[in-house]
């Protein structure tokens, strides 16, 4: 999803050994996307004995094994609340969850682990993040559930200081105002592709503001399908000539959507602070929770390579109290 700003971006392809050593944020939701989506029928990628879907734990598991052996540290963010503009019917939506978690909840308690509430495509979205939460934490990394965009409090966690950019395939990580974008991650290869906010403004010959009305030109996930006939080069040009979205509905083009509310999402979306810790996994913890989601030889081996990447880092085994303080 997002905005197509691609045919106007500068973008790099570089190997993960030019940011070794960085620490960055990943849109978590954006990669778990991909990995429920793998579930296309729920008989499939089951646990045999609870019958639930794991393709997100194995794609998440994986996905941070790969990252720390290329000496990364990630800080994962998850959407929260969406924004208004992307809730149809939220009420109903929200009832239907709470309804959707006490039916599952019941369940297992009564032994019967063939949830209907795990047909809910929503529903399942939810536990998915609930579940990639408690399981980055046993492994030792900071992972947040956004007050609303995820892209949003990633960006945030950049402009803090606490990350050199936001991994994700989402444009708006750029309108929310990350200084790096990081995406195309090939593990083969170990190359990525990195794009620099300021390098573009500059070689756009625009600024951060202008970027997001441009996008709000085009269309993006608050303003489906933007200005009929209008893409990314001729926003360009329109903003290059009339400098903002209130001279264009002026003296170009009425807008038929607020543009003044939907440039404030991405200038001031909700967000909270967020002071990431790092700690060594507690491996014995850890097994427990992979215990009879994958096998014993691949939890081993699993395992193996995280406690490799991690000593990179030369962060020390806490103890049990720690480890639950």
């Amino acid at each position: 999803m997002g905005c197509k700003l691609t045919p106007i971006l500068k973008t790099e392809s570089v190997e993960f050994e030019d940011i070794r050593g960085k620490t960055v944020a990943v849109d978590g939701t954006n990669f778990l996307v991909r990995y429920i989506s793998k579930i296309s029928h729920i008989d499939k990628n089951l646990r045999k004995n609870q019958k639930e879907p794991i393709s997100h734990l194995i794609g998440i598991f994986y996905f941070t094994i790969n990252l720390m052996e290329r000496k990364l540290r990630p800080i994962y963010v998850f959407d929260g609340m969406p924004m208004e503009e992307k809730r149809k019917v939220p009420t109903y939506h929200n009832m239907k969850l709470l309804y959707l978690w006490k039916k599952y909840h019941d369940s297992i308690q009564d032994g019967n682990y063939n949830s209907r509430a795990l047909n809910d495509y929503a529903f399942l979205f939810d536990k998915a993040i609930v579940e990639c939460i408690e399981f980055l934490k046993f492994m030792g990394l900071p992972a947040v559930r956004a007050p609303s965009e995820g892209e949003a409090q990633a960006c945030r966690i950049v402009r803090e200081k606490y990350a050199f950019g936001v991994v994700s395939y989402d444009y708006d990580v750029l309108l929310f105002g990350s200084k790096n974008m990081i995406k195309d991650l090939d593990f083969e290869n170990d190359t990525l592709t990195l794009i620099k906010l300021k390098d573009n403004l500059t070689h756009l010959g625009i600024t951060y503001k202008q970027l997001v009305d441009i996008a709000l030109l085009i269309g993006t996930d608050l303003n489906k399908g933007g200005v009929k006939g209008i893409g990314p080069k001729k926003a360009l040009k329109l903003i290059k000539k009339y400098n903002d979205l209130e001279t264009i509905n002026e003296e170009f083009i009425p807008l038929e959507f607020d543009f003044t509310i939907l440039r404030s999402k991405f200038l001031n979306p909700p967000s909270f602070n967020f002071g990431p810790h790092f700690r060594y996994p507690n491996f014995h913890i850890l097994k427990g929770f992979l215990n009879g989601k994958f096998s014993q030889k691949r939890i081993e081996r699993g395992l193996e390579r995280l406690k490799k990447a991690f000593d990179y880092f030369k962060m020390r085994q806490q103890t049990m109290d720690n480890y639950f303080r």
